[in-house]
């Protein structure tokens, strides 16, 4: 968000008593200035000298500049904070000069939303030929996230079992501008990176005739029953996973009791006679064999069948010869109707 460059030190202190800061807008500098302290008294409140072209801002627009507290390690962060605020308060006013009504309306309509920010491309830009782009969040209502704590700390929440807040959820929208009206939308909605696998569909488009804030509403609908399917899933995925655990607690080493997504269990089982063999079948019947099942269910549960794997307990893979990693052979099965507990767990046994 803020870039400091040239740092200045005074011969006589030994640190950097002026430097230049970039403030950042969209991931754009949009603001730069100087920060000029004091060689005299470094108490006294820094000078900031604006280097963007025909920006201004009043000392009232900066109150933390005017209560200077030289103390205080957060006060020239806090001044940048309310400069950067004032800049988005002067690009806002310069969006309404562009005399387009259908952005006058919108930014009326969600100036009220906090982490709002806005651009206008290029500096100089008139009705005649701009770019105004405009991000503003997004939330799932908490009301609406899955008990599963799928994403781990990822997800912000008291403790497990309790609801969590939704992600915040980035909507970018940049508007062309041609001879007064608007002539091009473009929209983006940046879901984090870590939610990305459990959404499906598509976004809502965003018709010309649409408000800002029908679109933004429209969005929040779209991720709110997203969210309702992905809740939907896990409580099946759960709903199964349990049921096979239940069946075969006796042989379970462990399993996933959070997202449940996995199980593992150990089958002992005795060896069967083999037909001509020179061994005493009352010796070979005492003898077990042993392997460990692994279930794997995906996210995508019960769109994606579970998988069974079957691993040795003292055989190795061939390749390379000196592996230690144990033979492991998938086992096909067809479960069927996968909410039929009872006839899943027949399968497998």
């Amino acid at each position: 968000m803020y870039t400091i460059t040239n740092p200045q030190p005074s011969a006589e202190h030994g640190e950097a008593t002026r430097f230049d800061v970039s403030i950042k807008v969209l991931g754009s500098v949009r603001l730069s200035c100087s920060v000029v302290f004091d060689l005299g008294d470094l108490t006294f409140p820094p000078d900031v000298l604006f280097l963007t072209p025909n920006f201004r801002a009043p000392l009232e627009a900066l109150p933390a500049l005017q209560s200077w507290r030289y103390d205080d390690p957060s006060a020239l962060t806090s001044v940048l904070e309310q400069l950067r605020s004032h800049q988005q308060r002067y690009t806002r006013e310069r969006i309404a000069g562009l005399g387009v009504e259908s952005l006058c309306f919108d930014l009326s309509s969600i100036e009220h939303v906090e982490r709002l920010e806005c651009a206008l491309d290029p500096a100089d830009a008139s009705s005649r030929d701009a770019k105004v782009t405009i991000r503003l969040p997004a939330t799932i209502p908490p009301d609406e996230t899955p008990l599963v704590p799928v994403l781990g700390n990822n997800v912000q929440g008291n403790e497990r079992g309790q609801r969590r807040d939704g992600p915040i959820i980035w909507i970018t929208i940049k508007f062309t501008v041609r001879d007064g009206q608007v002539r091009r939308i473009d929209k983006r909605v940046e879901i984090p990176v870590e939610w990305e696998n459990l959404y499906t569909g598509t976004p809502p488009e965003y018709p010309r005739e649409s408000t800002l804030l029908d679109y933004v509403l429209s969005v929040e609908n779209y991720l709110a029953a997203t969210q309702d399917q992905i809740a939907s899933l896990q409580s099946r995925r759960k709903d199964f996973l349990l049921a096979i655990v239940n069946a075969f607690r006796s042989h379970v080493i462990e399993y996933d009791d959070e997202a449940h997504l996995y199980a593992s269990f150990y089958f002992e089982v005795p060896v069967p006679h083999i037909p001509g063999t020179s061994s005493p079948f009352d010796k070979r019947k005492a003898l077990t064999t042993g392997a460990l099942v692994n279930l794997h269910l995906s996210e995508d549960y019960p769109d994606v069948p579970p998988e069974l794997f079957m691993q040795s307990t003292t055989a190795y893979q061939e390749h390379p010869p000196d592996s230690y990693v144990p033979e492991t052979v998938q086992v096909r099965v067809d479960c069927g109707n996968l909410e039929d507990y009872e006839g899943v767990v027949s399968t497998i046994r």
